[in-house]
C-alpha cells in the first residue's frame, strides 16, 4: 500500500504538535489521550487522496518503520562523521523532514549529539537545520610496502599430543555399580490403588453388614406382626367361645322359665 510524501509530511506535523504517539504514557489518562490522537491522525491521513487509506494498525506501522529508517541513517552519518565508518566516501545527509523526524524522537544514540525530544506539553522546537555533506576518504595504504616491526615474529611451538593412556589387560572391566533408584511417583501411585482397594473393601463389608441388619430387622417386624395377629385371632376365639357358653346358658334359662 503506498504512503504518499503528503501523507508523511502530516504524520510529522502532527507528531510535532502532540508529541510521538508511539512512545508509552503512564495511567490511563495517558492511554486514552494516545488511542485518541491516534485516531485523529488515522482521519487526517485516510482523507488524503494523495495516498492509500490504512487501518490505524496500519499507520502505527509506517510511523515506527518511519523512525527506524531516519535513526539508521543518522547513524551511518554520524559513524562516518566519526571516522569510523571505512570504506569509500560517503555522500549522505539527511533531509529537512528527516531531521524533524529527528527533533521529534530524539535519538542520542543514532546522532551523537542531544536532540531534545519532542513530548507531552510539545514546546517549539526549531527545526532549522543546516544541510551539510560529510565525505569520508579512506585514507591510502601501500598494501606492497613490507610492514616493520620492532620484534622479529615467531612462529608458535607445534602442538603436543598427550600419550595414550596405559591399559592393563590383565584387569578385568567391571562395569561401575548403577544406584537404584527408588521410583517415588511409582510408589505413591502404589500406596493409593492400596488404600482405595481397601477402602473399597472396608465399604463392601459394612454395606454387608448393614444388608444382613436391615434383614434381620425385617425378620423381626415380620415375627412380631405374625405374634400380634396371632394374639389377636386367640382373643377373639376366646370371645367366641365366650358368646357361645353365654348363648347356651340362655337357652337353658329361657327353656326352664318356660
Amino acid at each position: 500500500m503506498r504512503t504518499s510524501h503528503s501523507q508523511y509530511l502530516t504524520m510529522v506535523e502532527f507528531m510535532e504538535a502532540n508529541g510521538d504517539l508511539s512512545k508509552p504514557s503512564g495511567g490511563p489518562r495517558g492511554r486514552n489521550f494516545i488511542q485518541m490522537k491516534w485516531k485523529e491522525l488515522t482521519g487526517l491521513l485516510n482523507s488524503d487522496s494523495s495516498g492509500d487509506p490504512k487501518s490505524e494498525d496500519k499507520w502505527r506501522k509506517v510511523w515506527s518503520d518511519y523512525k527506524n529508517n531516519c535513526k539508521k541513517k543518522c547513524a551511518k552519518i554520524n559513524r562516518a562523521a566519526s571516522g569510523t565508518g571505512g570504506g569509500p566516501a560517503l555522500h549522505l545527509l539527511l533531509t529537512d523532514q528527516e531531521q524533524r523526524v529527528m527533533q521529534i524522537i530524539g535519538v542520542q544514540a543514532a546522532t551523537g549529539m542531544e536532540i531534545k525530544e519532542a513530548g507531552f506539553p510539545q514546546e517549539e522546537i526549531s527545526t532549522e537545520m543546516p544541510n551539510t555533506q560529510i565525505i569520508l576518504k579512506e585514507p591510502e595504504i601501500d598494501w606492497n610496502a613490507p610492514s616493520t616491526s620492532s620484534q622479529p615474529t615467531v612462529a608458535p611451538p607445534p602442538p603436543t599430543e598427550a600419550p595414550p593412556p596405559v591399559i592393563n589387560e590383565e584387569e578385568e572391566w567391571n562395569p561401575p555399580p548403577q544406584k537404584k533408584r527408588k521410583n517415588n511417583l511409582t510408589k505413591i501411585f502404589l500406596d493409593i490403588d492400596r488404600k482405595a482397594r481397601e477402602h473399597a473393601s472396608e465399604r463392601d463389608r459394612v454395606y454387608e453388614e448393614l444388608e444382613r441388619d436391615r434383614l434381620r430387622v425385617r425378620e423381626f417386624e415380620v415375627r412380631e406382626r405374625v405374634r400380634q395377629r396371632d394374639e389377636e385371632l386367640r382373643m377373639q376365639g376366646q370371645w367366641l367361645e365366650f358368646m357361645k357358653e353365654a348363648m347356651e346358658a340362655f337357652v337353658r334359662f329361657m327353656e326352664r322359665k318356660s
